[in-house]
C-alpha cells in the first residue's frame, strides 16, 4: 500500500516537473460526451377546476421538467393525468389537448395536501408534431381548485 501511495507522488511529482520545465505545455482536460444541459428556465402555474383539461410548455425547444408540485385544497382525494400533450391540428401549447402520450402518470393528492415529485434528471416531454408540451387533467369532481406549478427547463 505504501508502494502505492509512493508511486501516485512520483507520477503527480514527475508531471508538475514537465509542466514546469515545458511552459508551453498545458493539461489535458475530459471532454463531457453527451446530451446538453437545458439553458431556458421554464415554469408554470396551473389551477385547474372541475373535469379540466390544460396544457403548458415552451413555445419552441423540448420541455424537461424537473419538479412538479400538486396542492389539492379540497377535503377529498383528487386525481390529476399528466402526459405529453397531443392537440388537434393548428392547436399549441396553452391549448386543451386532445390526448396524452408518454411520458404519463397519474398523481393521487389526498385531501388538503401537497405533493411535490423532482426529477434530477429533467423528465423530457418529446415533440409530438413538433410540439412539447405537458398535459394536465383533473377527473374528479370538487369544488375548490387543485393548484399545479411545473419547474423545468427547455433546449
Amino acid at each position: 500500500m505504501a508502494k502505492t501511495h509512493i508511486q501516485s507522488i512520483l507520477v503527480a511529482g514527475s508531471a508538475a516537473l514537465l509542466i514546469l520545465a515545458c511552459p508551453g505545455l498545458r493539461p489535458a482536460y475530459a471532454t463531457v460526451v453527451g446530451q446538453a444541459f437545458p439553458t431556458t428556465p421554464f415554469s408554470a402555474d396551473i389551477q385547474l377546476g372541475d373535469t379540466t383539461t390544460k396544457s403548458a410548455g415552451p413555445a419552441t425547444g423540448t420541455l424537461g421538467v424537473t419538479s412538479i408540485t400538486v396542492t389539492n385544497f379540497n377535503t377529498t382525494t383528487q386525481q390529476v393525468f399528466f402526459g405529453a400533450a397531443t392537440f388537434a391540428t393548428g392547436k399549441t401549447c396553452g391549448g386543451v389537448p386532445v390526448g396524452g402520450a408518454d411520458p404519463a402518470m397519474i398523481i393521487m393528492i389526498p385531501p388538503t395536501q401537497t405533493v411535490h415529485l423532482t426529477y434530477p434528471t429533467p423528465l423530457v416531454f418529446p415533440k409530438l408534431n413538433g410540439i412539447s408540451c405537458i398535459g394536465i387533467s383533473d377527473t374528479g369532481t370538487h369544488s375548490l381548485p387543485i393548484r399545479i406549478l411545473i419547474n423545468g427547463y427547455t433546449q
